[in-house]
């Protein structure tokens, strides 16, 4: 919650984008340790633990489903072409995890429209070496941004 009236002080006081991105990165941070708890691939801490969000979609559309079955098959570019229908909904997010030893997770989350609610994990992956590097590969030119700040 504290995290949350940051960021609102941040907006109320005219922010720069740099800012109010950062602070965003911060919130989702925390709210994958909190629903994680410890990294699922390593079951240690999150320091020297990174994310990065590679898709989304629109959590009650017609694609939905199309989007968390590509996300469950690996099919990494499928999920990136599933579009958004509408900005105004919950947001399904799909998210790499890496430990400081390169193992990787895929992570399935739904982020509220609701900005007083908080990003909730509703599945997670472990991935074998293959299918790691190659969401490794796909997420390389996105920010990964640290776990623990």
């Amino acid at each position: 919650m504290k995290l949350l009236r940051t960021f609102r002080s941040l907006v109320g006081r005219g922010a720069s984008q740099e800012e109010l991105t950062e602070m965003g990165r911060n919130i989702v941070a925390h709210d994958l340790r909190n629903g994680l708890k410890q990294c699922p691939a390593c079951e240690g801490d999150f320091v020297d633990h990174y994310y990065a969000r590679f898709a989304m979609t629109a959590a009650n559309s017609l694609k939905t489903e199309e989007f968390v079955t590509a996300l469950r098959e690996h099919d990494w570019r499928k999920a990136l072409e599933v579009r958004m229908d509408d900005r105004f909904e919950d947001l399904l997010i799909a998210a790499a995890l890496r430990c400081p030893g390169r193992q990787v997770a895929s992570i399935l989350m739904l982020s509220p429209y609701d900005p007083y609610s908080s990003i909730s994990v509703l599945e997670f992956e472990v991935l074998n070496d293959e299918t790691g590097r190659t969401l490794l590969a796909l997420t390389q030119s996105h920010d990964w941004v640290p776990l623990f700040p």
